[in-house]
Parts: C-alpha cells; structure tokens; sequence
C-alpha cells in the first residue's frame, strides 16, 4: 500500500506537465505558466518523470524565494558597478520583476543550477543561482 506522500506526489505529477522535445532532445518542466528548459544532463544524472516531477514542484513552491535569493546576492554588485550613466539604482522589487528562469542544469549529485533572463540589467548577461544536492541556494552570480 502507498502512503502518503506517495499518494500526493502521484497526484501533483497528473498537475505538472513533463515535456520531452524530441527534435532539440531537451526535457521540460513546468513552473507556473512557463516551461523551464532541462540543460546539459550528464549521462550520468538518472533523469526520471519522479524527479523532474519533484523539480517542478520544488520550482514552483519555491520561485520567489530563489529570484529573491539571486537579487540579494547580486544588486549591490548591479548597483555599485553596472550602472550606467545616470542610470538609478534599481529596487530590488524591479530587479526580481526582471528575472525569468529560462532553464536548469541537474548534476550528478542533486544539485542544481538556475539559469535566468535578467533582462538588461547586467547588458544582456543571464543570472545563475547554484544549489547544493539539498536544494539549499548556495551562490548567484552573472554570466554570458
């Protein structure tokens, strides 16, 4: 007999579409209204419905507080080095309205990676909050 959690869990997969491309071969989760990109699986990461599934979950629960995470790690940086002239600091209220996540990568070891559109506020460059195997937010930092 399922206990449970096994029962909720069954039921919130029927909620969260898994998408597999099968042209560009890439999966997708859903969080919210959007469908996430799952990036550079290694060969090595057991990808299952199960846990893309706890993923998508953990995602959307989870969200504002990972957006609020990064803007907390970055908008010093942003505002102190990234301004340009007589551009105005930004709030961190506009700079969490600014991050869309676009895709994640799993690791072999259960963490993840969280990659963002920050739409211009670093001129173009994405956002990118790493977890440990906890899924506890580790590090933001900017990229290409």
């Amino acid at each position: 007999m399922r206990n449970q959690s096994e029962i909720d869990l069954s039921k919130k997969m029927k909620q969260n579409r898994i998408i597999f491309n099968k042209e560009t071969e890439y999966y997708y989760v859903k969080c919210g209204k959007n469908n996430i990109r799952i990036d550079n699986i290694s060969k090595e990461t057991n990808i299952n419905e199960k846990l893309l599934t706890e993923i998508s979950i953990w995602l959307e629960q989870n969200i504002e507080q990972i957006k609020k995470f990064g803007v907390e790690e970055l908008i010093d940086l942003k505002n102190e080095d990234w301004l340009k002239c007589n551009e105005e600091k930004i709030t961190e209220k506009e700079f969490i309205k600014n991050l869309n996540l676009q895709s994640i990568v799993i690791h072999k070891k259960g963490n993840i990676d969280m990659i963002f559109d920050a739409d211009n506020i670093f001129y173009g460059h994405c956002i990118t909050i790493y977890t440990n195997e906890n899924l506890i937010m580790e590090e933001a930092s900017i990229g290409y």
